[in-house]
């Protein structure tokens, strides 16, 4: 006997494939009010700016503006990819985003020439 799928185990699976298609670089959003915020790196090895703030829906993407590779690792996640570790390459000259779904603030860092850098988010204001 085939057990139809509930609806709770539908919207599991569909925050799945949205926090996949997050953090792959594809933004899947009903919400007309999440924004992109920016941040670059710097010649000195730095993130700019080095803190941000943001609001559950909100894409964070940063942009390698630098000639040498460098990553983005959180130690928690902020979205809902279901990795307990987040950590997305950046090759030089090229760009990698999220979008934030937890609210919370988030740690992350370059280990290879310590950049960090911090993500503020906050729950969407109730309309």
């Amino acid at each position: 006997m085939t057990r139809s799928p509930t609806p709770r185990s539908i919207t599991s699976i569909l925050r799945g494939i949205c926090g996949l298609l997050a953090v792959t670089g594809t933004v899947v959003t009903a919400d007309a009010d999440a924004k992109d915020i920016h941040v670059h790196t710097a010649i000195n090895l730095t993130f700019v700016p080095q803190e941000v703030h943001a609001v559950v829906g909100d894409r964070i993407v940063w942009t390698n503006d630098s000639r040498v590779r460098h990553e983005v690792a959180f130690s928690a996640n902020p979205t809902d990819s279901g990795e307990r570790r987040l950590i997305r390459q950046l090759p030089a000259n090229r760009t990698v985003s999220i979008v934030v779904s937890r609210p919370g603030s988030y740690d992350y860092a370059c280990r290879w020439h310590g950049m960090w850098g911090k993500i503020v988010v906050e729950d969407k204001p109730e309309r």
